[in-house]
């Protein structure tokens, strides 16, 4: 029996590197525990906040039986205090999601229909270019230059843009790579799709790692084109609750409220993000981390490149000298889980994105057995 679904579903083929068996197929090598570089989390975990929050509030004490505490006026409030330096934020320009992904989405409901043009790079976070095409959008990739190390070029970009975009999306810092782009590049992004009528998505999933005044939220009170979108999934470490937030002008913001689902935070991810954005110093104390460990594994590479990436953002992107080579079996087959190149418009499967773990040890011996037999 054939079910009535939509046209567009048959046959579509999501771009995404979360798989289904993540949890189970790939969790050992040979009976003992992967060394897990795979999903972008913090490698140190959340505050030591959350610890206390923890110990302080039972499973009742949020009275599950009730409908969140919408429109979420407390942890507007701290968002504005944390950004209060940047910019100047009230409760209407402060919108909420399921992570910084279930905004991504929400935001392609108020955009994207048949034939909606959406510019970005290549390679960039998957799941959103992937649902503009289920949405029967067209996303276009400015291809990151392999000869510039896929270093990101404002010039090059900004050459692109023009009226037939509706959209324009950048992920910064940039997913896989883990490079920053500088904040007047962006601002000159943003000037340039104002100017052809174009709203401008700036994915900060990963900007709690690069420093606040490098944000486009320093640029929200001049642009009413543009949206900021964070989470306190990765930075914060609260991966597990889903709390996503985004930044943008009054107008885009009361139009957003017209398409987002009502209760999209849950009472304990409400509650730990308001414990937790109270901490500036976890956030600063994991980047200077971050950035040990991520040195020590970059200097353990000999012949694979790594590309354009900066040392306090935990991921960046492998690529193998041989093209014929598939990199994420290699690695899991010397019981390192990374995510597959090939999953990253741009890539191959000589590639690989890997996440820093908390200590290089390991992974750094990982990499130059690999090395050794294999180049």
């Amino acid at each position: 029996m054939e079910f009535k679904l939509k046209n567009t579903i048959k046959g579509f083929n999501p771009e995404r590197y979360v798989k289904e068996s993540v949890g189970d197929e790939y969790s050992t090598f040979n009976g003992s525990e992967l060394i897990d570089c795979s999903l972008g989390v913090n490698p140190f975990g959340y505050s030591s906040y959350i610890d206390n929050f923890n110990k302080e509030n039972s499973f009742n004490k949020f009275n599950v039986g009730s409908y969140p505490q919408f429109p979420y006026l407390e942890l507007k409030k701290k968002i504005a205090e944390y950004w209060k330096d940047h910019c100047r934020l009230n409760d209407s320009n402060i919108g909420f999601g399921t992570g910084s992904v279930g905004i991504l989405l929400t935001i392609n409901r108020l955009f994207i229909e048949k034939g909606t043009k959406v510019l970005g790079v290549g390679p960039t976070f998957t799941s959103y270019s992937s649902d503009v095409r289920l949405s029967e959008g067209i996303f276009d990739h400015v291809l990151l230059g392999e000869n510039e190390n896929f270093k990101f070029s404002a010039d090059k970009f900004i050459s692109r843009i023009n009226p037939e975009y509706t959209l324009i999306y950048i992920d910064n810092p940039n997913n896989p790579t883990g490079q920053i782009i500088d904040i007047e590049e962006i601002k000159q992004v943003v000037a340039k799709a104002r100017e052809n009528g174009i709203c401008v998505i700036i994915d900060e999933a990963y900007g709690d790692f690069m420093d606040n005044s490098n944000s486009a939220v320093n640029l929200i009170n001049d642009f009413e084109n543009l949206m900021v979108v964070r989470t306190f999934s990765k930075g914060f470490g609260l991966a597990g609750l889903r709390v996503g937030y985004m930044l943008t002008s009054d107008y885009l913001s009361e139009m957003y409220s017209k398409v987002v689902l009502p209760f999209t935070l849950n009472n304990i991810g409400y509650s730990a993000a308001i414990t937790s954005i109270k901490d500036r110093n976890f956030i600063l104390s994991s980047r200077k981390k971050i950035s040990e460990v991520k040195k020590k594994v970059r200097a353990a590479f000999q012949y694979m490149r790594v590309l354009e990436t900066n040392n306090e953002v935990p991921i960046m992107t492998i690529e193998f000298p041989d093209k014929n080579t598939n990199l994420f079996k290699l690695f899991k087959a010397n019981g390192v889980l990374t995510e597959a190149g090939e999953d990253f418009t741009g890539l191959s499967k000589n590639f690989v994105r890997m996440r820093v773990p908390n200590n290089h040890f390991m992974l750094s011996e990982v990499i130059k057995n690999i090395e050794k037999k294999n180049v």
